[in-house]
């Protein structure tokens, strides 16, 4: 399968941002958010940036579908589906998964409500996305392309960055792998 042109595609958007600042606009981010559709624009797009990755590579077959910031209700429609597998940070700490190149991370922006999201007791809540590199920084860290972020992390950041999370932020639900279309 082709992750690694999801991840190459996600790459070659680093350094796009929102003009006018922190406005959820702009041109290239009109285009993601138009992705998913018309309704998004000027609204958080961290999922459709995700979604339009995927859809470069996979031809409207995308993974992540029609989202905006309400992620949580992603994760927990995909709980059944036999084309993507869930997995949780305590997964890849205790090496039964490893985080592969194109892997979408899943963040509760509730620290109080990632238990209920783990267990799909909670199927919407806003959050944040972006696609993984497939490469570890260390045992409990790794490397990501996000979009609507900053070098912080935050959810409303303004921009495409390749950055790193830990596995033990408070705000990690999991991970999501795509195994191809359906």
């Amino acid at each position: 399968m082709d992750l690694v042109k999801v991840i190459e595609v996600a790459a070659n958007e680093v350094g796009v941002r929102e003009v006018p600042a922190n406005s959820n606009r702009g041109p290239r981010v009109e285009t993601y958010q138009k992705y998913v559709g018309v309704w998004l624009v000027g609204g958080a797009w961290c999922a459709a940036f995700v979604s339009w990755c995927f859809g470069q590579v996979f031809d409207k077959a995308n993974p992540v579908g029609k989202q905006s910031a309400a992620i949580m209700g992603y994760w927990t429609r995909n709980k059944s589906r036999e084309d993507f597998i869930r997995f949780l940070p305590e997964d890849v700490i205790s090496g039964k998964y490893k985080i592969e190149a194109g892997d979408i991370f899943v963040m509760c922006s509730d620290p109080l409500k990632v238990k209920d999201v783990k267990s799909d007791k909670l199927g919407a809540h806003i959050g944040h996305c972006g696609i993984c590199k497939g490469e570890m920084v260390s045992a409990l860290e790794f490397k990501t392309y996000e979009g609507n972020t900053n070098t912080g992390g935050s959810r409303e950041g303004g921009g495409v960055y390749a950055r790193s999370r830990k596995l033990n932020e408070a705000k990690l639900v999991g991970f999501v792998r795509y195994l191809g279309k359906k």
